[in-house]
């Protein structure tokens, strides 16, 4: 290790007096035309304030030392592009960057960068990439927005219809995991184990209506014997639905990924904490390196199969020590082929669980293994999910929680019994609320329902009850940090 580290010191004061001695070599093909590989570059050292729109910056991302050109900064972050790869964004911060290139030799010709050639196509660069950042605003325009509810809360009712619907369809689970809140759920009898497929097609005619439903669980959905049947019913009703499903992935077998494939499911989100071997003290009764075998085999079947979905995603719960692992997890998850990772700040039940989540993570450290793991997600091609919230605004009872017996809850933070909250040094007790039942009601009858078009209108405007309010104030603490911390 104390090897490595020296190395690593010797390339970057090599790196810092190659303006001076020695040039460094660039190597890829992220700035043709203007930089090649083979190039010689004369890197010196520059002071954050001193960057301007258009330099060619050299940063350290590991063991590595990329180096691409700025198309926008503020006082603490600053956005980078390929010159061959304008539509993909890199962020870098102070701490990282070791240099600006002032000055390239390429067949014994060397050009500088007070040069008017150079300026002239670094301004190019940059008028190029704030074109085609306008036009892709323009293109965006016309879609409506997934959370207009939020961005938009004057309105009173922006939606006839939820946008998605969470469909729980199992309460079995063979995992106990250290933050579930669903363990008296798996455990307690009365509550149905899976849902049926009378249940399933009260909700059809809506999701035809909605084009989009997430099939999830208090348990573990690939318990349900009849999900795969659920999921072709859609798939056959309403062809153009977007199809999602949340598991743990130790039931992911190469039959059943094939089956996914095949039946068009557009995501899979698997719920993974921490590297194998962390991951068995948080999710206990998992087996970490199974479920990335299994992973590994479904993205290897789409290559086989050649299919673009379902989209790869793992839901990433940062507590219990996960924070620490994020650059290595997502080093871990690119060569498994996973295409998204989603950062899920966990919502501590207890005094303990608070001081290990994202929150006490980027406090502890300064975000520094945060931002390492979105400059490593950037350049492989990966999205990185960050965990936001709105300003005095709740999506989450746009988005209902369809129970395995039918009941219909606002979000999965009141649903069953309710949940366990610490906020502000005390544990907060979040009830059960449900709105009524798909299988006595007609789902537009509940959804209209003065009880829940009330609900809805007071959580988008910020007039929370004081449960709604509780969890809220949680989720903001670390969305606020994180913000803070990476400019966003």
């Amino acid at each position: 290790m104390q090897l490595e580290r020296a190395r690593l010191l010797a390339k970057e004061l090599q790196l810092a007096q190659s303006s001076v001695g020695d040039p460094v070599v660039f190597h890829g093909n992220s700035m043709l035309p203007f930089l090649q590989d083979g190039d010689a570059l004369g890197v010196e050292p520059v002071a954050w304030k001193a960057i301007e729109i258009g330099d060619i910056l050299t940063y350290r991302l590991e063991d590595k030392f990329p180096t691409l050109r700025v198309v926008r900064k503020t006082e603490r972050k600053a956005v980078l592009i390929g010159d061959n790869w304008p539509k993909r964004r890199f962020e870098v911060w102070p701490e990282n960057v070791l240099g600006k290139v002032m000055s390239r030799t390429r067949a014994g010709v060397t050009r500088t960068a007070d040069s008017p050639r150079w300026r002239l196509y670094s301004r190019f660069v940059v008028l190029r990439y704030k074109l085609g950042s306008k036009l892709a605003i323009v293109k965006r325009k016309g879609l409506k927005p997934y959370l207009h509810a939020v961005v938009n809360p004057r309105r009173e009712e922006p939606y006839q219809h939820p946008p998605n619907i969470q469909v729980n369809v199992s309460a079995q689970c063979n995992l106990t995991c250290r933050m579930c809140p669903y363990l008296s759920v798996h455990q307690d009898s009365s509550h149905l184990r899976f849902m049926t497929r009378e249940t399933l097609m009260r909700l059809v005619p809506l999701i035809k209506r909605i084009g989009a439903v997430h099939f999830s669980g208090s348990g573990e959905p690939l318990f349900n014997p009849q999900l795969f049947e659920f999921i072709a019913l859609v798939r056959q009703a309403a062809p153009a639905t977007t199809i999602d499903l949340t598991t743990n992935g130790t039931l992911l077998t190469e039959k059943r990924a094939r089956q996914l494939i095949e039946l068009g499911v557009s995501k899979v989100h698997v719920s993974f904490d921490g590297l194998p071997g962390t991951v068995e003290a948080i999710r206990l009764g998992i087996k970490g390196s199974q479920v990335i075998d299994n992973i590994r085999r479904l993205t290897e079947l789409k290559t086989e199969l050649k299919s673009r979905s379902p989209i790869v995603q793992i839901n990433y719960m940062t507590g219990y020590g996960t924070y620490a692992e994020l650059g290595e997890f997502v080093k871990l998850g690119c060569g498994i082929g996973v295409s998204e990772i989603q950062l899920l700040e966990m919502q501590p039940a207890t005094a303990s669980d608070a001081a290990e989540n994202l929150f006490h993570g980027v406090e502890h450290d300064n975000g520094q293994a945060l931002k390492t793991a979105i400059m490593l997600a950037q350049h492989a091609g990966m999205t990185l999910h960050l965990p936001r919230v709105t300003e005095n605004a709740c999506y989450y009872p746009y988005n209902p929680h369809i129970g395995e017996d039918g009941e219909v809850y606002p979000c999965c933070y009141l649903d069953y019994d309710g949940r366990q909250l610490y906020h502000e040094g005390q544990e907060v007790r979040l009830p059960s609320v449900s709105f009524g039942n798909i299988t006595t009601h007609a789902f537009a009858q509940i959804w209209s329902s003065p009880a829940y078009a009330e609900f809805r209108r007071k959580n988008t405007k910020g007039d929370f009850n004081p449960h709604c309010r509780a969890c809220y104030e949680v989720r903001r603490m670390t969305a606020r940090r994180v913000e803070t911390l990476l400019e966003s």
